[in-house]
């Protein structure tokens, strides 16, 4: 569950907090060694209900922000150096696909990504890291480094 104030991150003055409930499920198969295949599967509720969020809900029947989302995504692996994903972030409300297609190398301490997305506008969090990101669809390239 996640309570989320619009107004604070987004800077979106008098935006009530956006209230979540996400179950989800990550499976990940192994073929040998090196090869693996990752499933994950997401459902953000944002619309209230008394059953999950309580009797007092002032607002039991609204649906925040954007409305509800379903995620999935299955990623190949080949240890250590290649990754392959695909995954779809369908708004329901809308009836929106936000997909993405990515190809990932990563040498020694850095990491080289480039893929074909649709992104909503928002807090998009990678590795632990959050920041505001506009929409966007197009190719993406990226390079990440630990040192």
């Amino acid at each position: 569950m996640v309570d989320y104030n619009q107004e604070v991150y987004e800077v979106k003055p008098g935006k009530d907090n956006v209230q979540t409930f996400t179950p989800f499920t990550e499976f990940t198969y192994k073929f040998d060694r090196k090869k693996s295949m990752r499933v994950e599967l997401q459902y953000m509720m944002t619309k209230r209900d008394y059953k999950l969020f309580g009797k007092d809900d002032p607002k039991p029947n609204e649906e925040h922000d954007l409305g509800d989302w379903l995620y999935g995504l299955v990623e190949f692996n080949i240890a250590p150096k290649y990754s392959f994903s695909v995954s779809d972030m369908y708004n329901i409300p809308a009836d929106l696909h936000y997909y993405d297609i990515s190809a990932s190398y990563t040498n020694k301490t850095n990491r080289f990504a480039i893929g074909y997305v649709k992104q909503v506008q928002g807090i998009i969090c990678t590795g632990g890291v959050c920041r505001f990101e506009n929409a966007f669809s197009g190719v993406k390239a990226s390079i990440t480094s630990s040192f």
